[in-house]
């Protein structure tokens, strides 16, 4: 029997590198380390998963983050643009670099 876990995420379809089906994730100290199927385990918190899908590490490659655009500025800065992105289970994004020729690729007031 695996040791227990901080959260028991069961029964859900899970995709990683790839399909990995109908399994369970234990997840301690804020990684996945397990999966499989895990039921017999115990956990601080147990999420049932049964008809979701689940797609742990989520990443969004293309995030447009206080973006200046025809005069304006996109909507989101960091603390939105990331609060908004882990409510949809994102856990990693990348802002896009707005280089111009000649310049630094940073935007102006992102990085002082």
């Amino acid at each position: 029997m695996e040791p227990g876990f901080d959260l028991l995420v069961k029964g859900g379809h899970v995709y990683g590198p790839g399909d990995w089906g109908m399994v369970d994730l234990g997840v301690r100290n804020g990684r996945v380390v397990a999966v499989g199927q895990l039921s017999q385990c115990q956990a601080g918190h147990v999420l049932d998963a049964h008809g979701l899908t689940v797609i742990p590490g989520l990443i969004d490659p293309h995030m447009h983050i206080a973006l200046p655009l025809g005069g304006t500025v996109t909507r989101n800065d960091f603390f939105t643009g990331t609060v908004a992105a882990a409510r949809g289970g994102v856990t990693t994004i990348i802002d896009f670099a707005d280089q111009r020729r000649g310049e630094p690729p940073s935007r102006e007031g992102h990085f002082r």
